[in-house]
């Protein structure tokens, strides 16, 4: 009786939650990040304003859950591509590293428009300060997964370098979005999924040789020249 009685109340505070965060998503699409309020909120997923805060601590940690959906979302329709190509290749394909693997998972079919979704939950370009925030408190969450996905499929990695490469990878996929969006005004056509494309084999491309050197000025190589000589 009482496991049935907790097991209610767990499922009413699910749903409840999964109601607030998909009335959020609809709001912020219809009217934007900075249109979201509590009282309409809470209008739209049909629960008590109390109850909002029973759940979230603020309406920016709401919008930090409709982040982790939209970007839970994406990686698991790259999870379900990866799986259907091992099964079609009839056996296992890991990556021989763990920069690899991250390369093969985060190129998805339809991260783009995962891009631009959330760019419209932080509120667009320009919107530094908040955004830098709940951005990366998001990513605190979504890394996690990833850390563990590399720590099952590399034995020998440490928890440290699978938290190091992974923090590297999406902090670099943040600035790459950004430049994207702001290239792309975030228009989904084929010539803006084909630059995504090319963006991300930059970001790797130069996360696997480094950075190169900043060419040598005269004024260096005058001053190296009398050091020489000195």
């Amino acid at each position: 009786m009482l496991q049935d009685k907790l097991d209610r109340r767990a499922a009413l505070k699910a749903r409840h939650r999964a109601a607030i965060v998909g009335a959020a998503r609809d709001l912020i699409d219809e009217h934007g990040v900075h249109a979201l309020s509590a009282d309409q909120l809470a209008d739209r997923a049909d629960v008590a304003r109390r109850t909002l805060f029973n759940h979230f601590s603020s309406l920016d940690e709401i919008v930090v859950a409709c982040l982790e959906a939209e970007l839970q979302a994406a990686l698991a329709s790259v999870e379900d591509a990866a799986e259907a190509a091992t099964r079609a290749a009839d056996g296992p394909t890991a990556t021989a590293t763990p920069l690899g693997d991250l390369e093969d998972l985060l190129h998805a079919p339809d991260l783009a428009g995962a891009v631009v979704r959330i760019s419209r939950l932080l509120g667009g370009p320009g919107d530094s300060t908040r955004a830098e925030r709940v951005q990366q408190e998001a990513v605190r969450h979504v890394s996690a997964p990833l850390v563990a996905r590399l720590l099952a499929r590399h034995p020998g990695l440490t928890p440290l370098d699978a938290a190091l490469v992974t923090t590297t990878v999406m902090n670099g996929m943040a600035v790459l979005a950004a430049a994207w969006l702001e290239e792309t005004g975030g228009v989904l056509d084929d010539a803006a999924r084909r630059r995504w494309g090319e963006l991300l084999d930059h970001l790797f491309a130069t996360l696997r040789r480094g950075f190169p050197a900043p060419p040598v000025t005269q004024t260096q190589t005058q001053t190296q020249t009398q050091t020489e000589g000195a």
